[in-house]
């Protein structure tokens, strides 16, 4: 087993997210709805984040064992966007709530494992990394994510916020916070899209 440097900063940016999501559910200065949402949103990228790493530091005959286990926690990208939205919403409306049409937002996280546990059926010993159709799911990912970006953006002019005026807001620090935390999520899905663009299959 080889510990990198980057290995050292992802355990930390990890543990530093479950910390964050830990203060977020005792910090009673905002809206409950939105702490909640961000706990939710940083303990995900969290367990995403340490099912990474463990694929990338142990040895493959000690995790090759867990791929169908690590593949369907992968599924739960799905989150990110749906979460990334409610967030921004929250903070744009403080007394927004989850209705109970709103959590069809959610169902593609249950397709997708659905869809995994069929694959698992066809592709054994299921193997991530040799697994062809793992494009597609990365690829899906992808879409929503850009999918939720853009209605976060149309959102915006329902809150009376168009993109020049939102860009330039500084007066208000829940706006200057969306506008951080979108700013955020463009960046991270650059980066997604270049490993994606990037990806071989073995």
């Amino acid at each position: 087993m080889t510990v990198s440097l980057l290995h050292v900063a992802s355990f930390i940016a990890i543990c530093q997210a479950l910390l964050m999501a830990g203060f977020s559910l005792q910090n009673t200065k905002s809206p409950r709805t939105s702490n909640r949402i961000l706990a939710s949103m940083l303990f995900l990228l969290a367990v995403i984040g340490a099912c990474s790493l463990f694929k990338s530091i142990a040895p493959l005959a000690t995790h090759v064992r867990y791929h169908r286990e690590i593949f369907l926690i992968d599924q739960l990208a799905f989150l990110v966007g749906p979460l990334s939205y409610f967030y921004i919403k929250s903070l744009l409306d403080p007394d927004v709530v989850l209705r109970k049409r709103d959590w069809m937002h959610f169902l593609p996280v249950p397709v997708a494992v659905m869809c995994s546990l069929v694959v698992f059926q066809y592709y054994s010993p299921f193997v991530i990394a040799k697994f062809p159709g793992r494009v597609f799911f990365s690829g899906a990912v992808l879409l929503q994510s850009l999918a939720y970006l853009v209605a976060s953006v149309v959102m915006l002019k329902s809150y009376g916020l168009t993109l020049k005026s939102f860009l330039s807001y500084i007066d208000n620090s829940r706006i200057a916070w969306v506008r951080l935390f979108i700013g955020g999520y463009i960046v991270l899905w650059i980066i997604q899209f270049q490993v994606f663009l990037a990806w071989e299959p073995s």
